[in-house]
């Protein structure tokens, strides 16, 4: 009889998967949780910026209105310059000769310090100078490296020239050393005079150059530019541009 007894209360109770405890539990979904109020507003933002915004606008307007208006004669400031002599329209000082109208004032937006537009203003000037500056001194720079190339190249390019013509005529040794290029031998080298190196050290590729351009053109009548051997002085003086790279672009 007492199993009988439970089970018909067992029939009669709900089930915990039942509806109708379902419907009493909270719906709590994962993921993050909601946050309540609002955003703190910052100035420029939503309404509070625009209300700011009107609020300066509104200020900005009174004060101008308020400086355009001329001191009325109750004023204090005013009773006391008529006290000593002054009077409306004419300047300040003994002989009248001083200001006929206050002071301005410059309305000023912002929180920044005075001179701040003028220091920013200086600033900018100062880096653009030194932008503009840095820009020349790297393309004169880039420009010194190019010529330096470009003479070393032609240097390289006479002394070849000169070492084979001086070859073809029977030259065995060249007026001036470095009238040929120089060739690194697997002997060790002879000791060079202390006076030749000291004179090779104090003359730079563009003398080099001048002085090995002009052996060629007035002893074998030869331009490296031009590439050509010519005939006799004449002709190379009639055919040829110049004795130096430039002119010859």
């Amino acid at each position: 009889q007492k199993q009988n007894v439970t089970e018909l209360k067992m029939n009669h109770e709900d089930d915990y998967m039942s509806d109708t405890y379902l419907k009493q539990v909270a719906d709590v979904r994962p993921g993050l949780a909601k946050r309540g109020g609002k955003r703190r507003g910052h100035p420029g933002d939503g309404e509070g910026g625009s209300k700011r915004q009107k609020q300066n606008v509104t200020e900005n307007k009174a004060l101008e209105v308020a400086l355009a208006t001329p001191i009325p004669e109750s004023n204090k400031g005013y009773l006391m310059l008529q006290k000593m002599g002054y009077k409306d329209g004419t300047g300040l000082g003994k002989q009248g000769g001083g200001r006929l109208m206050p002071v301005p004032i410059t309305m000023k937006d912002g929180k920044s310090g005075l001179g701040k537009k003028t220091f920013v203003h200086e600033q900018k000037a100062r880096k653009q100078q030194q932008s503009v500056k840095s820009v020349g001194e790297f393309r004169q720079m880039k420009q010194d490296e190019f010529v330096k190339k470009r003479v070393r190249a032609d240097l390289r390019k006479s002394q070849l020239a000169c070492h084979q013509l001086d070859t073809a005529r029977g030259t065995t040794k060249p007026d001036e050393d470095w009238f040929w290029p120089v060739v690194v031998s697997e002997e060790e080298p002879e000791e060079a005079d202390d006076d030749q190196e000291e004179e090779e050290s104090s003359m730079g590729d563009v003398e080099k150059l001048a002085l090995v351009t002009k052996y060629l053109r007035s002893t074998y009548f030869y331009c490296i530019w031009c590439g050509t051997a010519f005939e006799d002085m004449e002709d190379l003086d009639q055919n040829c541009p110049g004795d130096n790279a430039e002119i010859h672009d």
